[in-house]
């Protein structure tokens, strides 16, 4: 196989776009002789089948379809009309955004001028290692180095169009201080805080392709991935607002950028354990879409098991987890997490993405946390009511919750055990330790530092605590230049795939950093945007 690079300097193979007519028309041939099945991969029930035949009509068209308006769609968008390139996008929800839109909107990224004006040093080669430390055997490597190369760019990029990154907001927003991940001592700093958080990002990214073109069709999603007369990927049909279904033809390719499957019962059973056990907390319209439409021409999964996310209240799922006491608007509340057996399992201060997998880990995969009254008038410092479904708020003083039994109240540890259902001896034994060890100001079971304050002012309170699933971690297998796979390692002609919750080989069901996800998410929109735009118009 020839290579060769695109204007932009990414390495780019040939795909079998390019052959001649006939040679093209022979797979449209075989997939009518032997039937749809034949372009089903063979991963299941959640598989559709493929058109095998184009439409009779198609009632739009661009040079790039994208379907979904995250991080990743937008930043596809832009990159391909800034290209040259038509573009039409297809997003399912009546406000885009994705996960992103949530999002704090950090990028993940080493050797940027941010980093310059704050006087840190830092590499690539550095940043590379860490991530392949904390993703082992779970991750490709090329994937993981392709976005290390880029995501310099990509800050760069965001900058650019206006985007803010104060020198004085970098933090450490990944587990590189941790000895088992750590590849430099002291931790470098590679979290780029942006001034608007991940709504900023996105909007400014949004506003971005529009203005260079971009038609965006809100509330139409896409439905299926529609072959042309070649038997190629050629074009969505999607539905409208008012219901109608419209063929649109991509005469040069589709991205897939649409969301994972965090509200999607049927898939989470199918795909990962973690999902099932886990409360979904992502956007409402993340049902995974794209993998199914994706999957019916024969893509290749991989990673779907991973999620990430931060541990969630059972029953009324909002942003919730055991470290968030650490941060300012909880003043100097503690609390403590416990299992079924109750007893502590880990430092409740550790990164949200270990919180939620020690969670899932515990014997019935929930836990409890456990505070006192004055870490609820600390500015409620353990929950952040709303986020993704704003209908899951939480009242300032848990009555509502507490009538509705998703919170336990008792003025004694023993009298909150017998509610929580777990032994009150070993319960009252696990606080009188852990209040012992916060007052000597010294945690010898789990090494908790940050947050080691006492939990001894009645009444005291437990919430059931269950993994967060914010996005899915894994999913359609891509190369470096966000083509999809199939599942005999061959790229889909003319079917990209960008984005951490549509996308596997990045991470294991640890997530390395904050920033990751969106960062990956744009860098990677523009690699496939600027690949898709090479394909020889059909």
């Amino acid at each position: 196989m020839n290579s060769s690079k695109n204007r932009a300097g990414i390495a780019r193979g040939d795909t079998d776009a390019g052959a001649a007519p006939e040679e093209r028309l022979r797979r449209r041939d075989v997939l009518k002789a032997l039937g749809a099945a034949a372009a089903v991969a063979p991963v299941g029930a959640m598989a559709q089948a493929a058109p095998v035949s184009p439409p009779e009509e198609w009632h739009d068209e661009a040079d790039v379809i994208v379907v979904g308006m995250g991080g990743a769609g937008a930043s596809a968008a832009l990159e391909a009309t800034t290209a040259g390139a038509s573009v039409i996008v297809l997003e399912k929800g009546a406000e885009p955004g994705g996960a992103t839109r949530f999002s704090g909107g950090v990028v993940y990224a080493a050797e940027t001028t941010v980093q310059k004006a704050a006087g840190l040093s830092d590499t690539k080669d550095d940043m590379y290692q860490f991530l392949m430390n904390v993703g082992g055997k779970s991750v490709v490597p090329e994937l993981v180095r392709a976005y290390v190369d880029n995501a310099t760019h990509t800050v760069e990029r965001l900058i650019e169009l206006g985007v803010e990154f104060p020198p004085e907001q970098l933090y450490q927003s990944g587990l590189e201080h941790m000895e088992e991940y750590a590849t430099t001592l002291p931790a470098p700093i590679r979290g780029h805080s942006p001034v608007g958080a991940g709504y900023g990002v996105f909007t400014t990214l949004r506003m971005a392709a529009e203005e260079k073109g971009a038609r965006v069709m809100l509330e139409t999603p896409a439905i299926e991935i529609l072959p042309n007369e070649d038997g190629v990927v050629g074009g969505v049909k999607a539905k409208t607002k008012d219901g109608r279904e419209i063929n649109i033809r991509a005469h040069k390719a589709v991205i897939v950028t649409s969301g994972d499957f965090n509200r999607s019962p049927e898939k989470r059973r199918a795909f990962s354990n973690m999902a099932i056990a886990a409360e979904p907390i992502g956007p409402l319209n993340h049902t995974g879409d794209g993998l199914t439409m994706a999957q019916a021409w024969g893509a290749d999964l991989m990673g779907t098991y991973a999620i990430a996310g931060i541990p969630a209240p059972e029953g009324k799922p909002v942003m919730f987890t055991f470290y968030l006491p650490k941060y300012p608007t909880a003043g100097n509340a503690a609390n403590v997490a416990v299992n079924s057996r109750g007893k502590r399992f880990f430092n409740e201060t550790v990164g949200y993405p270990i919180a939620n997998r020690e969670v899932f880990y515990q014997p019935g995969n929930f836990a409890w946390t456990v505070f006192d009254e004055r870490a609820r008038t600390s500015e409620m410092g353990v929950l952040f009511p709303g986020f993704t479904d704003p209908t899951q708020t939480w009242s300032h003083d848990l009555a509502e919750e507490e009538a509705q039994g998703l919170v336990f109240k008792a003025d004694t540890f023993g009298e909150l055990a017998q509610k929580m259902g777990v032994d009150a001896e070993v319960f009252e034994t696990t606080m009188r330790d852990y209040n012992t060890h916060a007052k000597n100001g010294k945690d010898p079971e789990f090494g908790k530092t940050e947050k080691l304050g006492t939990v001894d002012t009645a009444p005291f309170y437990a919430i059931k605590t269950r993994p967060g699933m914010l996005i899915n971690a894994g999913g359609l297998r891509i190369d470096t230049q966000a083509r999809v796979m199939d599942t005999y390692g061959n790229p889909i002609p003319r079917l990209y795939a960008a984005g951490m919750s549509i996308t596997g080989g990045f991470s294991g069901d640890i997530v390395a950093a904050s920033g990751y996800s969106v960062g990956l998410g744009i860098t990677f929109g523009r690699i496939a945007a600027l690949n898709a735009v090479t394909e020889t118009s059909l």
